[in-house]
């Protein structure tokens, strides 16, 4: 690589290294990488303006554009691009081969901003007027992530993420990576004469595709400890070069125990009031992060009663922090809030949002 330091490498992660040119008013460029912290070095930011216009004629970034780059005869790994914002439906483009190195450039990912009204940032308890984000969402186009699979020889599936982000509305951005799911394939011991069947248009989907529907029947993807079941992850089995690495697997064990895998963890212990599960919690999505907690107790909130609710970086007070200084917030983690308030905004509903978070138990934590 022509200079590394442009490059923040996950090689121990998932076996890639990740850059991102940004596009600013006066041009191009590809800027220096923490190799610890992922942050980015920009000359300019958002950092003091009241405004995107005031931010973007000083030189703040208008756009992000994902490189990844890994080893060409690496083919246990494939890189996935999303469309409309949540599928798995293609792997992302190798632009160039630069020796032993593939380059895999996705589409760019805009960075956008608005003024907060004065009653949104009393009611958020927040001080700064202006938002900022990583475009999560382009159409065919893709997002500011990008989806890494690996599959060992053995069954081994791990998925990895990385994500441009801005955590404290523009001031910095990030180049983060965090592990989202991992798990292992197993021969069924008794492959019975049953169909699979999903609530979920995408997974039905996936469950109509002969070949998705042949491999399942004589295997299954068994999560491991602390992850959720692989059901909503099924898309990714209708990219073909993905499929052909799970029907690889060589000699996968036998799995004779249940296959009751908890998509949402229930806790087994009463919660009381104030506390929740996290059902999910997504970096790069919203403003900074997004998840949905299921609340111990529905809450009324804006005259109406409300059963879950949000959860955002900017709004956790108390949880571990991984070496980038992302709080550590996952599925089946128990929560207490302090406060709950309303996201309801020009007649349409959304989950309340809330404020001052602690994680209070870990669902990987052993019991």
């Amino acid at each position: 690589m022509a200079n590394e330091r442009m490059y923040r490498s996950f090689e121990r992660e998932i076996g890639v290294a990740a850059r991102v040119l940004v596009q600013t008013g006066a041009g191009e460029e590809y800027p220096e990488i923490d190799e610890a912290t992922g942050l980015i070095g920009l000359q300019q930011t958002f950092k003091g303006t009241s405004s995107a216009d005031e931010a973007w004629k000083k030189g703040a970034p208008r756009s992000f554009t994902l490189q990844l780059v890994k080893d060409a005869g690496d083919e246990r790994c494939v890189i996935t691009q999303r469309a409309h914002g949540d599928r798995y439906l293609k792997t992302a483009a190798s632009s160039e081969v630069a020796g032993d190195l593939a380059v895999y450039s996705f589409p760019p990912c805009q960075v956008k901003a608005r003024v907060r009204s004065g009653t949104e940032m009393q009611r958020l308890g927040v001080k700064e007027s202006l938002a900022v984000w990583c475009n999560t969402m382009q159409s065919e186009s893709g997002s500011n992530r990008a989806d890494i699979w690996r599959v060992s020889e053995f069954g081994k599936v791990k998925l990895f993420q990385i994500f441009a982000v801005t955590l404290d509305g523009g001031e910095t951005f990030q180049l983060i990576g965090e592990t989202r799911w991992e798990g292992k394939i197993y021969r069924r011991a008794r492959p019975g004469p049953y169909v699979p069947k999903s609530d979920d248009q995408r997974v039905t989907a996936v469950l109509g595709s002969d070949r998705v529907a042949k491999f399942l029947h004589a295997h299954v993807i068994v999560p491991a400890v602390g992850y959720e079941s692989f059901e909503q992850r099924l898309q990714v089995m209708l990219v073909p070069e993905f499929s052909t690495l799970l029907e690889s697997v060589k000699n996968p064990l036998i799995w004779s125990g249940s296959e009751d895998f908890w998509l949402r963890p229930e806790a087994r212990v009463e919660l009381k009031e104030g506390q929740g599960v996290v059902q999910f919690h997504v970096y790069g999505l919203a403003e900074n992060s997004m998840g949905i907690v299921k609340l111990a107790r529905p809450v009324k909130v804006g005259g109406r009663m409300c059963n879950t609710a949000q959860i955002r970086h900017g709004f956790i007070a108390d949880a571990r922090r991984d070496d980038q200084g992302l709080w550590v917030v996952r599925p089946g983690d128990i929560v207490e809030y302090d406060d709950i308030v309303s996201m309801d905004n020009g007649g349409k509903q959304y989950p309340p949002l809330l404020r001052k978070v602690r994680v209070e138990y870990e669902f990987r934590d052993a019991i």
